[in-house]
C-alpha cells in the first residue's frame, strides 16, 4: 500500500479534530470528518482494478476532494472530467482514457485531460510522488502561516484549481470553495468569500482578475489576503500592476498540467515586473530555454507521460537529460527570471515574419478603451497568414479606427492586425482561457472567408 503524506497531515491533536478542513456547499467539513471520509472512500475502492481509471466529474464539492485524496494514497487513478463538458464530451474522453490499462507500478494518482494543439484532450498521468513534490515546492515558496485559509475559485478539473485544496489539506489549513448563487457576478461572490472566510491565499486566471478589477473598481482587499497567484494564461504587466496598485498581492506564476502546476512564481511581496517576467523557478525546479526557444523544465513534479500516448507525437516531451520540453516559448534572463512569450504552436507566420499573438494582445490592451483582446492567424493567399484581432471595448469609449492607430504606434508592420473586429465578448474555454479556434471562426466569418486557419 502506497500511503502518502497528504491525509496523514490532517491527523490533528484531539483539540483540533473539529477544526474545519473544507467549506463547500453549506456546512463545513471538519478535519476528522475529512479523514474518515477519505478512509471510507479508500475501502470502497479497495477491490477495484488498480489499472483501470475511475472517471469522476470534478465538481467543486467535498466528494471530489475526498476522491482525489483517496487516489493520492492508493487504489485506481481518478480521471477528472470537467463539469461543464457535455455528456458526449465526457464519454469520449472516458473511452479514450480507459481503453488501455494504467501500469500500477507507475503509482498514478490522477489522469488530467489537457488539450494539445489539435484541440483533442489527452490525459496527463500525474503520479503521487509528483503531486507531493508540487505541493512541497509551493509551500516552500509561499510559506505557511497559522491563520492561512485558501479560497478555490477555479475548476477542480484543471491544475490551477486542483492544487488549491491539496496545498491546504497538506498544510492542515482550511479551504473554501467559491459559491455563486444563481446569476451572481464573479466579483461580489469573490469579495464576500474573502471577507467571510478571512482568506489569505487564492489563485486566479487573468480573465477572472480582469473581471474582479472591472466589476469592483472601488474594492480594496483586506490585509489578511497575502497572495493571489495569477496563472493559467498570460496576464499583461499593465493589468498586474493595476491590480497591485489596488492592493491586490498578485504573484505571476507559470506552470502546466504536465508539471503538476506552478514551477515558476514571483517572490511574495514583490511588485509585478515591468518586463512581463513571472519570477524564478521554485525550490527543486530547474528552468532553461532550449532549441527553438522552447521552455524546458526539470523537476520531481514532472508528469509520467500521456495516457494513451498521443498518435500525433504532440504535447510535452521528456529529453534524455531529464528536462521536459514544453510547448511554450520563453527566455530566461541573467538573473534567472522567466519571460513567457507564448505557445510555440500559436506563432503566426505572416510574410515570413513570426508574430507572437500574446505580444499583440498585450499591445492592444495598453489602450484604455480595450477591455479584452484576442489574436489569431487567418489564412491568406498572399502572406500565408495575417494577424487578426478581436477586441472588447468599453461601451462608447472609442472607435476601431482609434484602436488601429494605437496598434500602428505600438507594433511593427508585421504584427499589426490586418483584421480587427469589435466583439461583445471573447470566446473562452471552461477554464477561462481564450478559445483561439472559436475566435478564429468568428473573425473568419467577419472577414467573409471560408478558408482554414
Amino acid at each position: 500500500m502506497n500511503r502518502g503524506p497528504i491525509v496523514p497531515a490532517l491527523d490533528p491533536p484531539a483539540s483540533g479534530e473539529q477544526a474545519p478542513a473544507l467549506f463547500a456547499g453549506g456546512e463545513p467539513l471538519s478535519r476528522s470528518g475529512l479523514v474518515a471520509r477519505v478512509e471510507t472512500c479508500r475501502r470502497a475502492h479497495g477491490a477495484d482494478d488498480p489499472a483501470r481509471p475511475i472517471p469522476i466529474v470534478a465538481e467543486a464539492t467535498s466528494d471530489t476532494v475526498v476522491e482525489i485524496l483517496a487516489a493520492l494514497e492508493d487504489g485506481p487513478p481518478r480521471l477528472l472530467l470537467h463539469p461543464r463538458w457535455s455528456e458526449a464530451e465526457r464519454a469520449a474522453v472516458t473511452r479514450r482514457a480507459t481503453a488501455a490499462p494504467v501500469p500500477p507500478d507507475e503509482a498514478i494518482a490522477l489522469l488530467v485531460p489537457t488539450s494539445g494543439s489539435s484541440g483533442r484532450p489527452r490525459a496527463a498521468k500525474l503520479s503521487r510522488a509528483a503531486l507531493r513534490a508540487a505541493i512541497a515546492a509551493s509551500a516552500a515558496h509561499l510559506g505557511t502561516m497559522p491563520d492561512d485559509v485558501w479560497l478555490c475559485p477555479l475548476p477542480l478539473a484543471h491544475l490551477g484549481g486542483l492544487m488549491i485544496p491539496l496545498r491546504a489539506v497538506a498544510a492542515g489549513r482550511p479551504v473554501a470553495f467559491l459559491e455563486r448563487r444563481g446569476g451572481e457576478a464573479f466579483a461580489p461572490a469573490f469579495i464576500d468569500a474573502v471577507g467571510r472566510h478571512r482568506v489569505t491565499l487564492t489563485s486566479l486566471v487573468p480573465a477572472l482578475l480582469h473581471r474582479l478589477l472591472d466589476e469592483a473598481p472601488r474594492w480594496r482587499p483586506p490585509g489578511h489576503l497575502r497572495a493571489v497567484l495569477v496563472g493559467g494564461a498570460a496576464a499583461t504587466p499593465e493589468r498586474l500592476r493595476a491590480a497591485w496598485a489596488r492592493g491586490l498581492p498578485v504573484l505571476a506564476t507559470y506552470g502546466l498540467t504536465e508539471t503538476c502546476g506552478q514551477v515558476v512564481t514571483e517572490t511574495p511581496g514583490t511588485p509585478p515586473a515591468k518586463d512581463g517576467s513571472v519570477g524564478r523557478a521554485l525550490p527543486g525546479v530547474e528552468v532553461r530555454v532550449g532549441s527553438g526557444g522552447r521552455i524546458e523544465v526539470r523537476s520531481p513534479t514532472i508528469f509520467s507521460g500521456y495516457h494513451p500516448p498521443p498518435g500525433d507525437g504532440g504535447g510535452c516531451r521528456r529529453l534524455p537529460d531529464g528536462f521536459l520540453r514544453t510547448t511554450d516559448l520563453g527566455r530566461v534572463g541573467p538573473d534567472g527570471r522567466l519571460v513567457v512569450l507564448g505557445r510555440a504552436d500559436g506563432v503566426i507566420v505572416t510574410g515570413g515574419e513570426k508574430v507572437h499573438p500574446e505580444a499583440v494582445e498585450a499591445a492592444l490592451l495598453t489602450h484604455p478603451a480595450v477591455r479584452d483582446a484576442g489574436v489569431v492567424g487567418l489564412s491568406d493567399t498572399t502572406f500565408g497568414q495575417v494577424v487578426a484581432a478581436g477586441v472588447v471595448l468599453e461601451r462608447g469609449a472609442t472607435t476601431l479606427a482609434a484602436i488601429e492607430a494605437h496598434a500602428r504606434r505600438r507594433l511593427g508592420q508585421a504584427a499589426r492586425p490586418r483584421v480587427l473586429r469589435a466583439l461583445p465578448a471573447l470566446p473562452r474555454t471552461p477554464t477561462h482561457k481564450l478559445d483561439r479556434r472559436a475566435l478564429a471562426a468568428l473573425l473568419r466569418g467577419a472577414r467573409g472567408e471560408d478558408e482554414g486557419v
